[in-house]
C-alpha cells in the first residue's frame, strides 16, 4: 500500500510545488515551484510502494521488471510509482515522482525522514529556484539499462551541449563496458546533423562503434555487413 490517504497533500509540499504540462516535449507532466525556493531546500518528496531487497534470496528476484519511477532509498529499499498511482486523481500524498529528468537539473535527490510516510526521499534545490521556473532532477539510471528516450537524451546532450567528438562518445561507451560488462547502444545523430555518415548501400548511419569502410575515390563510408565482404 503506498499511503491509507493518497490523496491527501502534505502541507509543506502543498506549500512549494505545483503539477502542470512540463516544458519538456512529449515528457507530460512535470513539477513547478509555486513559490521561490532558496538553495539546500527541500523541494518536494517521494513516497511510493515499498520493495525490498531480499539478498540470496529466489523468492524474490533482484530482475524486477522495468520501472521509470523507481528510485533507491536505501541499501536494501527501492521506492516505486506503480501503474495504478500516476495519475494525481488516484494519488497526490507526495509528488516527486512528477519531476521530469534533465542531465542539467536544479535539484537532486536525498533522503528524507517524514513523520507520515518514515525514510522516503526528497527533492533538494541545487541553487535558488523561482516562482513559476520547472524543478528538474537527474534520474541517474544505469544507461546499458535505461529506456530508449532516456539514452537519446544522453546522446543529444552529449553532441549538443558537452560538444564531445563521435571519438569521444564512443571512447566514453567503451569505458562504460569496462565498468560494468554492459553494452551502451549508441543512439545515432539527426540525419540533418554534420555529423551523421550516411553508409552508401543502407544510407543508415555509420558508427564508431560498426565495422565499416570508405571507398577510396569518393570517401563514402560502408558497413561491411552491407558490402557482403567477409571479415576475416
Amino acid at each position: 500500500c503506498i499511503s491509507k490517504s493518497p490523496l491527501v497533500r502534505d502541507p509543506y509540499e502543498k506549500r512549494y510545488v505545483y503539477v502542470r504540462d512540463s516544458q519538456v516535449p512529449f515528457a507530460g507532466e512535470g513539477l513547478w515551484a509555486k513559490t521561490d525556493i532558496k538553495a539546500t531546500q527541500v523541494c518536494s518528496l517521494f513516497n511510493g510502494v515499498r520493495q525490498h531487497h531480499l539478498w540470496g534470496s529466489t523468492a524474490m528476484p533482484d530482475n524486477q521488471a522495468w520501472s521509470d519511477y523507481r528510485i533507491g532509498c536505501d541499501k536494501d529499499l527501492d521506492l516505486d510509482i506503480q501503474q495504478a498511482h500516476m495519475s494525481t486523481h488516484k494519488y497526490r500524498a507526495t509528488l516527486a515522482h512528477k519531476t521530469c529528468h534533465s542531465f542539467t537539473p536544479n535539484c537532486h535527490f536525498a533522503q528524507f525522514w517524514h513523520p507520515r510516510f518514515g525514510l522516503i526521499m526528497s527533492i533538494v534545490a541545487d541553487r535558488d529556484i523561482q516562482a513559476g521556473e520547472e524543478i528538474f532532477v537527474s534520474y541517474n539510471y544505469v544507461m546499458a539499462q535505461a529506456p530508449d528516450w532516456y539514452r537519446e537524451q544522453w546522446f543529444r546532450h552529449t553532441r549538443e551541449e558537452l560538444e564531445w567528438s563521435e571519438q569521444q562518445i564512443y571512447s566514453w561507451a567503451c569505458r562504460m563496458y569496462k565498468l560494468n560488462g554492459r553494452t551502451v547502444v549508441i543512439t545515432p545523430p539527426s540525419r540533418d546533423s554534420n555529423r551523421f555518415q550516411a553508409c552508401g548501400i543502407c544510407h543508415d548511419h555509420v558508427g564508431q562503434e560498426d565495422y565499416s569502410l570508405r571507398c577510396k575515390e569518393c570517401e563514402t563510408w560502408y558497413h561491411m555487413s552491407c558490402t557482403g565482404i567477409e571479415v576475416a
